[in-house]
């Protein structure tokens, strides 16, 4: 029995001391972390705040304020420039051998031209294509970098097809008594997309060798969708292959339907088929061809002495009723987004008008004594040549005829 009772205790000992055990086991709490808006070292933002009020909390669409420019801002007079091209312009400042450099909307010269300006006309024709621009010889990006001919083993650039990302290369060898003369085409890496042919070359030249088509873009050459027409020869050259088509093997490559226009209003197609007729207006005075689906038609009343212009679809379908500008001859001008209007009132007096796309009148503006020599619309911009007593300036407005800068 006594065992038994000693047994018993020796049990119950046992139990306390595994419970005690148990309860003596430190109790893990989870670390609170502090909160972020109620921090001691954090001061209380508008934006978390609840207490601050609304009103004083910042705008998140209010415009903050650009940088300052660092770029130098363009001084003295322009005398001549190219028209803006995706936002930039070549001009020569101070004569006709001035300065010459690529300036932006905002007067500020993004870079300097790196030769000197022997012939001013030289700027006239350039723009920018997809960040490039052909110039005295070679073609440049938008940070003034430069590649020449002579940089990827060519001879001579021809620029026509820039504006789908290509660059023409002419290559000429020469030993004392051969010339072996090449043709290829590159892209804007400058890399060959067509090895150098003297077959192509042959194909596009006269019989002396030399090429029928030109640097300058003002030619009636011209790119579209991967092909460069050849106006001298009535043939295409595909860029990605180095074929050359006739006229009726491509005929999408032309930019309209309709190849060419009369001034009374006809347009035919390829093989003299008539595409559009509207000469039952017997008041046209001009059309243009079309560009980028749009044409111009000037009409002159004579009769009433008044003189109107719209624009028209490859349909013939006006865009608008006819605007009546006034009684005088008028150049009218697109670029898409804007439509320029310039009347001759008397002598070198020329008179502006700038309309949007469906013919409301924007702003007017009269050069009252300027000489204008010639005016254009391209990437937004205004731009007017002219001068006076043998002097030359070049003007960039707004199209509601506001300095540009």
């Amino acid at each position: 029995m006594k065992k038994l009772t000693a047994l018993l205790v020796a049990l119950l000992m046992l139990l306390a001391l595994l419970a005690g055990c148990d309860n003596g086991a430190p109790e893990q709490k989870e670390t609170e972390k502090p909160d972020k808006a109620t921090s001691s070292n954090e001061e209380p933002s508008k934006e978390t705040d609840p207490t601050i009020p609304e009103e004083s909390k910042p705008d998140a669409t209010e415009p903050t304020n650009p940088p300052e420019s660092k770029l130098e801002k363009l001084e003295g007079d322009i005398y001549r420039a190219s028209d803006f091209s995706e936002g930039l312009a070549v001009v020569v400042v101070g004569g006709r051998n001035g300065r010459g450099c690529v300036i932006n909307k905002a007067g500020e010269i993004v870079f300097d031209l790196p030769f000197a300006i022997e012939n001013s006309y030289i700027v006239t024709g350039c723009q920018f294509y997809d960040g490039y621009m052909a110039i005295n010889g070679g073609i440049c990006d938008k940070n003034g970098n430069f590649t020449y001919p002579e940089d990827v083993g060519a001879t001579n650039f021809y620029t026509v097809g820039l504006e789908g990302g290509y660059v023409i290369a002419e290559v000429v060898e020469a030993t004392f008594d051969s010339t072996k003369k090449s043709l290829g085409i590159l892209n804007t890496d400058f890399e060959w997309v067509v090895e150098p042919s003297e077959e192509i070359h042959s194909a596009l030249s006269d019989e002396y060798g030399n090429l029928k088509f030109f640097v300058a873009m003002n030619t009636d050459d011209y790119y579209h969708e991967g092909f460069v027409y050849v106006h001298d020869l009535d043939v295409f050259l595909e860029m990605d292959t180095g074929r050359i088509l006739t006229a009726q093997e491509a005929p999408y490559a032309h930019p309209s339907k309709s190849w060419d226009v009369a001034s009374n209003g006809t347009y035919w197609d390829v093989n003299d088929e008539i595409t559009l007729d509207i000469s039952s207006y017997d008041t046209i005075s001009h059309c243009s061809a079309f560009e980028n689906g749009l044409a111009r038609v000037v009409f002159k009343n004579a009769a009433a002495g008044m003189s109107f212009f719209t624009l028209i679809d490859e349909k013939g379908e006006f865009l608008f009723e006819p605007v009546d500008f006034g009684n005088s001859t008028a150049w009218v001008k697109t670029d898409g987004e804007t439509i320029l209007v310039s009347t001759t009132i008397s002598g070198e007096r020329v008179k502006m008008k700038s309309y949007d796309m469906n013919g409301n009148l924007i702003a007017e503006f009269d050069t009252d004594s300027i000489g204008v020599y010639s005016v254009s619309i391209r990437d937004g911009v205004i731009q007017i040549e002219g001068g006076y007593s043998y002097s030359n300036y070049v003007w960039f407005y707004t199209p509601e005829f506001e300095p540009l800068f």
